[in-house]
């Protein structure tokens, strides 16, 4: 990952992922600015995402732009996510130029709606197994592998014609 103003740890840099709590950290950072929330689908379910910026304080970085997606429902785990973040590095000339910045009681309105509507119509992360057997060996795969090599094992499996509930 390029370096960014963005204050990762190791962990989350690498693994491109922010616990719940990191998340709002980092979208109450004062250099950090919010600038898009939007409901959309992704391969795995339906998620809010994020795009914030942060200038380099030193100017020897790029701005940082980040799209982070979460508080959603992963189709394929049969699971709400609610206590963490993924994200992806998202190029300026994507979204370029930057849009206005939102002000925070708009952004903070918005996420707490989405919160809301996640948690009122999932409850929180389960602890629980998912309701399928698909579900199970999706998970059991994906937590060995990763989501999009879970997903290819799926579906071979399926060209082969096992049956997901017997698992």
């Amino acid at each position: 990952m390029p370096p960014t103003p963005f204050a990762f740890t190791k962990a989350e840099a690498s693994d491109c992922v922010l616990t719940d709590q990191r998340f709002t950290e980092l979208l109450n950072a004062p250099n950090v600015t919010v600038h898009k929330l939007r409901t959309d689908y992704n391969d795995y379910g339906e998620f809010l995402f994020v795009t914030v910026h942060a200038p380099d304080p030193y100017g020897r970085l790029e701005p940082g732009y980040l799209t982070l997606f979460g508080l959603g429902y992963h189709e394929r785990r049969e699971i709400p996510i609610t206590k963490r973040w993924e994200f992806y590095h998202t190029s300026d000339s994507r979204i370029h130029p930057i849009p206005p910045a939102m002000p925070r009681k708009k952004w903070a309105t918005l996420l707490q709606e989405r919160r809301n509507e996640i948690r009122g119509n999932y409850g929180d992360e389960p602890t629980h197994a998912p309701r399928s057997g698909r579900a199970a060996l999706y998970n059991f795969v994906a937590d060995l592998t990763d989501d999009d090599s879970a997903q290819t094992e799926m579906e071979d499996l399926e060209a082969l014609g096992f049956d997901f509930e017997d698992f």
